[in-house]
């Protein structure tokens, strides 16, 4: 990673934030893997920047850093950590004085890096979480061709908003306790709805006014026009809406057969921070490195 002078004044991670990111560098400079640096260079916490009196060549460390080795930033991973889920749940099971470790290094941070010792307790504290929330159950919507979870059920039901509509004004889009939809005009041949994932493990597709227009388990979502379509194969029933499921990765193709599931309790998948920070300290364990927090 690398940054000017002026940006690395103040590396360390803001406690009060509701994120962060953290991330683990690699050891490609210091074992001779990566190639030579342009000039003489200094770290800051997980920045990379010229030595003093080599400001000038700023701009040569930055493109250096990007393709001296295989870990683009010099990093091994680097990740987005939000702390208020991870928090709300820590504190259900005691908080701070159930897990010491990771209200020190994550949760109320009083520095900006986490040696791997530390690594190491708080990946142990994780694992006391996943057994105290193993009795409990989760919702989840997954790709049912992969297995992919796609949307857990939290303390949000709603999956997808229009992604086809026009704000109207004051331009204050929201959605109320009764489902229905302020702030928006559908367009006339794409209805205006929203799609929720129900504690029933039931997939509703609800329009502009909170009516149920659909409503299955497991269907199939395909576009349709300048809208989407779900179908249930069983049924035969299917609406053209506005709201499709969600998915992530650039080469990934768009779902095609989705279910809902309600199963068993897996933390690192309820709060995806889980298992972002298990991936941050089993790195930080395996390469004697900390984990920096910015």
């Amino acid at each position: 990673m690398s940054k000017t002078a002026d940006d690395v004044a103040g590396v360390a991670c803001d406690a009060d934030a509701m994120s962060f990111n953290g991330c683990v560098l690699c050891d490609c400079l210091d074992t001779g893997v990566s190639t030579p640096p342009p000039c003489p260079i200094v770290f800051h916490g997980p920045w990379v920047a010229p030595a003093p009196g080599y400001q000038a060549q700023q701009r040569d460390v930055d493109t250096w850093a990007q393709a001296a080795c295989a870990h683009p930033g010099l990093q091994l991973v680097d990740d987005q950590i939000s702390r208020g889920q991870l928090r709300e749940t820590l504190a259900g099971f005691g908080g701070a004085a159930t897990f010491p470790a990771l209200h020190a290094a994550i949760l109320d941070p009083v520095d900006d890096q986490v040696p791997p010792d530390d690594s190491a307790r708080c990946l142990a504290e994780l694992d006391h979480l996943a057994v105290l929330t193993r009795a409990d159950r989760m919702v989840v919507l997954i790709d049912a061709d992969d297995g992919t979870v796609l949307h857990v059920r939290s303390t949000d039901r709603l999956v997808s908003f229009p992604r086809i509509h026009a704000m109207t004004p004051p331009y204050a889009v929201n959605v109320d306790a009764a489902h229905r939809i302020h702030g928006m005009t559908g367009l006339p041949d794409v209805p205006l709805t929203t799609v929720w994932l129900d504690e029933d493990a039931i997939v509703r597709v609800r329009d502009a006014d909170g009516v149920e227009l659909f409503a299955a388990r497991e269907f199939r979502q395909e576009a349709a026009g300048h809208g989407w379509q779900f179908r249930n194969d069983i049924t035969g029933a299917e609406v053209l809406h506005s709201s499709p499921v969600p998915w992530s990765g650039v080469d990934r193709p768009r779902p095609a057969r989705l279910r809902a599931e309600d199963r068993p309790m897996d933390i690192d998948i309820y709060i995806s921070s889980v298992a972002l920070l298990r991936e941050l300290f089993t790195t930080s364990m395996r390469v004697k490195r900390p984990v920096w927090l910015y």
